[in-house]
């Protein structure tokens, strides 16, 4: 209880100091860090509300950080001061603290100079940002640097110098890493840097993130562009990746433009007559319906199995999240029609699914229970379900 109380006498005593420092009472601003009780980020933002933004100067700083050093107060104020600076968007309290941590990076620990330089990115301060990571990786130990590539990989992502991240690829999580660094090639680098780093994201499941499609499309300029376009699309449909809503939006809404985004002119209209409209729509059943190749048979489904199924789906009290023709999935991706092998490849789009789209109820549907119906593939699936929470049921499809 007696710390409680102290507790709240330090909280009440922070947001007392802060509310006399915007009037220019440093001494009131030292004593926010007279005691030795942490300061959460939730306390620290409640006290950071009530000020306007000022420029704390290095004296000021300095003065705080030696009562920092000099009690066991809090090692990640400063990251958490310039966090709650940030998000309650006053500039002139997080220029005062950046300018301190750069002019005193040898004062710092790897949290408060992890945090400064997130806060330089965001400010578009790229040479501050390349000298101080610059003094983070000498400071750093090899066992550091595997332990920080993720962070240290998205900050260099953010800025022109994204192709030094290179180095630390190999040591973090190479989707969330290559997703990263893609993000940072098409902001400054070139088309043909991004596409590169395209190549190496799996197929299904590992599309860029929707902040890349969003970055793709906004640096799209004149009509020479366009060929990065079917370029881009030719590597969706190479590597069958799934785009979010928000992802599809964002190219509806580039193909629907009226005006150049760049020169604001107007853009030609795009015409097209009854009978070409009727064309495309046969090419496409004949393609994507009926398959044009033998190995298509798995695409193809009889009025009788559709039957069966849309009977089974409005029996259900609940709608499913996903419905997923196991075996088209099982062919399209190369997969053998083996339960032992079929049940990792399902699982793995399931994980997925859930991950991605918040999805929790699916429903399996087969031509046959040779793989549905399996024990060692149901086993597998029923161990998932568990694991995430997600519901998942089967159908097998009359073909009679």
């Amino acid at each position: 209880m007696p710390q409680l109380f102290l507790f709240k006498g330090v909280h009440r005593t922070l947001q007392t100091a802060l509310i006399h420092a915007c009037k220019r009472q440093p001494a009131d601003l030292l004593a926010l860090l007279s005691h030795s009780t942490p300061i959460s980020k939730k306390d620290l933002r409640s006290a950071l509300e009530r000020l306007e933004d000022f420029y704390p100067t290095k004296d000021i700083c300095i003065q705080l950080h030696q009562t920092l050093n000099s009690q066991p107060v809090d090692g990640a104020f400063w990251s958490k001061f310039l966090l709650v600076s940030d998000e309650l968007k006053r500039p002139l309290l997080s220029r005062g603290v950046l300018d301190f941590v750069l002019t005193t990076p040898d004062s710092h620990n790897i949290a408060t100079i992890m945090q400064t330089l997130r806060s330089l990115v965001s400010y578009k301060q790229f040479e501050e940002f390349h000298s101080l990571f610059d003094t983070l990786v000498q400071r750093l130990t090899d066992a550091q640097k595997k332990a920080f590539s993720d962070e240290l990989v998205e900050l260099l992502a953010n800025t022109p110098y994204w192709n030094e991240a290179l180095e630390f690829l190999p040591s973090c999580s190479r989707p969330r890493g290559i997703r990263n660094l893609s993000e940072g090639a098409i902001q400054f680098g070139s088309f043909d840097d991004a596409f590169r780093l395209l190549d190496n994201l799996n197929a299904y499941h590992e599309a860029p993130s929707d902040r890349f499609f969003s970055l793709f499309f906004d640096r799209l300029g004149d009509i020479n562009d366009l060929k990065h376009v079917d370029r881009l699309f030719s590597v969706l449909h190479e590597k069958i990746w799934v785009v979010s809503d928000q992802t599809a939006r964002v190219i509806s809404s580039w193909f629907n433009r009226t005006t150049c985004s760049h020169c604001k002119s107007k853009l030609p209209a795009f015409l097209i007559d009854e009978e070409d409209l009727k064309r495309m729509a046969d090419e496409f059943y004949q393609s994507a319906f009926k398959g044009t190749r033998q190995e298509h048979l798995y695409l193809t489904t009889t009025p009788k199995e559709l039957s069966t199924l849309d009977k089974f789906l409005n029996e259900q009290t609940m709608p499913f999240d996903c419905v997923i023709d196991i075996m088209n999935v099982i062919h399209i991706m190369d997969a053998a029609f083996v339960p032992e092998k079929a049940h990792r490849l399902v699982c793995e789009v399931l994980r997925n699914l859930n991950r991605r789209f918040g999805f929790h109820r699916f429903c399996l549907v087969g031509k046959g229970t040779r793989v549905v119906g399996n024990k060692t593939f149901w086993r597998a699936v029923k161990t998932l379900g568990n694991q995430l929470g997600i519901s998942v049921f089967t159908f097998i499809t009359d073909q009679r």
